[in-house]
Parts: C-alpha cells; structure tokens; sequence
C-alpha cells in the first residue's frame, strides 16, 4: 500500500518552508512552485494537490484531463443560492429590488430620430 499522497511540511535551517507529497513528479513540481510564488501560495497547491490525489486515487502519470475536471466539478458542487429569511432560491429578495423609476421620459440620442 503506497503512502502518496502524505503531505509532508519540511523548515529549512533558513527558515524556508517546503512540502512534499512523496511521489516524485509531484515533489518536482511543488519545488517548481516554490521557486516562483509566496509561502500561502505553495501552502493551497500542496493542499490542493493533496485533495486531488487522495480523491482520484491514481498515479500522476495516469491523470487524465477527464480526471482534472470531473475533480473540478465535484468540487463545486451543488451551486443554488438559498437566503435564509426566506429559504426561497435566488440572490436578492422581491421586496429588496429598487423600485421603478417614475416620470422620466424616453431617452432622447441626438442625431437620431424618435
């Protein structure tokens, strides 16, 4: 039974954070990260990266585009807006809308007949 993927957070003597997951290609990339975004940054890859393996349950090199986004959009989930004063769906309320604007005329472009 493999350990990967077993996040792992290393400190430097110098004080730099690194993590490891404990597959090669993926340690490979996460030093890639490192050496070019900040700390909180390679932190959220390591621990997306994590999620990604511990759902998919495959080696890097059999990741698939197909994998990639059927992970994406399991992670969305279910998206409907619910408000909690009135547990009807949507963003804003009828009540909350502006009410219509009363007593202005049509818009009248220059150059433009009507």
């Amino acid at each position: 039974m493999s350990s990967f993927p077993c996040l792992v957070r290393l400190v430097s003597g110098s004080g730099q954070v690194r993590y490891r997951l404990g597959e090669r290609l993926v340690d490979r990339y996460l030093e890639f990260v490192a050496g070019r975004c900040r700390p909180n940054t390679l932190r959220a890859v390591a621990f997306d990266l994590k999620a990604f393996f511990a759902v998919i349950g495959k080696d890097p090199v059999e990741v698939t585009a197909a994998d990639v986004f059927e992970f994406l959009a399991d992670q969305r989930g279910d998206r409907t807006v619910i408000r909690l004063a009135d547990r009807e769906s949507g963003l804003v309320g009828a009540d909350a809308r502006p009410p219509p604007v009363v007593g202005v005329g049509p818009v009248c472009v220059p150059g433009r007949a009507g």
